[in-house]
């Protein structure tokens, strides 16, 4: 399946889930929004998909946002050294992992238990409500691919 039937199917299921939760419009767009990007991520293990494509470019922000997120304290934190350290650390961590260590297409990363994994990173990381946005979009993906396991 491609990449956009992944998306869309992923943006529907969350904006009908969130809509019967009665969330207001917006919240239901950013997260329906969400859940579009996260069904792209089982085949973050695909050199050739989209994620790979999108999070490979995205990679540095990403290091950045969390970096200033979980590390400093007030802004004057991005002029530390060791700020710009725990940047490169995540970058090269990702880049390492995905070039040595990617797991087999249609491996771990279709399997229910990362699937918990990645929902549970949502919650204590974003909440309750990216999470289920989060897990919507990873289990529409896995469920279109008719490829669901447990490990």
């Amino acid at each position: 399946m491609d990449w956009l039937k992944h998306s869309a199917f992923g943006f529907v299921l969350a904006a009908i889930a969130f809509y019967l939760l009665s969330a207001n419009p917006y919240e239901i767009v950013v997260l329906a929004l969400f859940s579009a990007g996260s069904a792209l991520l089982p085949d973050l293990d695909h050199v050739g998909s989209k994620a790979r494509e999108i999070l490979d470019k995205l990679v540095i922000f990403i290091a950045v946002l969390f970096t200033y997120l979980f590390y400093c304290h007030d802004i004057s934190c991005i002029l530390d050294e060791t700020f710009v350290l725990r940047i490169f650390a995540f970058a090269g961590a990702y880049f390492i992992i995905f070039t040595y260590f990617r797991p087999e297409h249609r491996g771990i990363t279709h399997s229910l238990l990362f699937a918990a994994f990645f929902m549970i990173l949502l919650f204590f990381i974003l909440g309750w409500k990216f999470a289920l946005a989060g897990g919507l979009g990873y289990l529409s993906h896995l469920l279109l691919d008719r490829k669901i396991k447990i490990l």
